[in-house]
């Protein structure tokens, strides 16, 4: 769940800087998600999303809060787990 809520907030910030740092379009978050991959250490992350509902957009000088519905898949998978 972290690393999904982690691929949507990476998506929309390669919106906004698309947008030249403006708040983007639900139509531009949705294009930044779609066919989304991250490869961290030891996780790999895969979205597709079929249909995006852009619920709010809240920012402030530090903080971005993003709240949407998507129907779609996300697949994660942890290959490593962090060292304690």
């Amino acid at each position: 769940m972290a690393q999904s809520l982690l691929g949507l907030k990476l998506a929309v910030e390669k919106a906004m800087a698309a947008n030249g740092g403006k708040k983007p379009t639900h139509e531009q978050i949705a294009a930044a998600l779609k066919d989304f991959q991250q490869v961290g250490d030891g996780v790999r992350v895969d979205t597709s999303v079929q249909d995006l509902r852009l619920i709010g957009i809240e920012f402030d000088a530090r903080t971005l809060r993003v709240t949407a519905e998507a129907k779609g898949t996300v697949k994660v998978a942890v290959t490593q787990l962090p060292k304690t």
